[in-house]
């Protein structure tokens, strides 16, 4: 029984991960990010939404490993040109 509960809590998480891509791809939604989908559907499939994933070792692996990513293509993203000069006299000051 408990194997049968992790199967259908990974195919839904691989589910949700794999939805959640392919929608603003395809439909080419610029509004929504992926990462918002993935939050908000993460949401729905959790404890408190359809109970189809219940919190467990691996999910707090997979989510460690989804917030590194996440803050790693943030990283990614800004522009060091953008915060050289008074941006960071300003951060540095307080």
């Amino acid at each position: 029984m408990h194997h049968e509960a992790f199967s259908l809590a990974a195919i839904a998480l691989m589910g949700v991960a794999a939805l959640a891509a392919f929608l603003p791809a395809t439909l080419r939604i610029a509004i929504v990010p992926a990462v918002l989908l993935e939050i908000l559907f993460g949401a729905r499939i959790g404890p408190q939404g359809l109970n189809l994933a219940a919190p467990s070792v691996t999910h707090d692996m997979i989510a460690e490993l989804g917030l590194a990513v996440l803050f790693l293509i943030a990283g990614f993203a800004i522009n060091p040109q953008e915060v050289r000069g008074a941006p960071t006299r300003l951060a540095i000051k307080g």
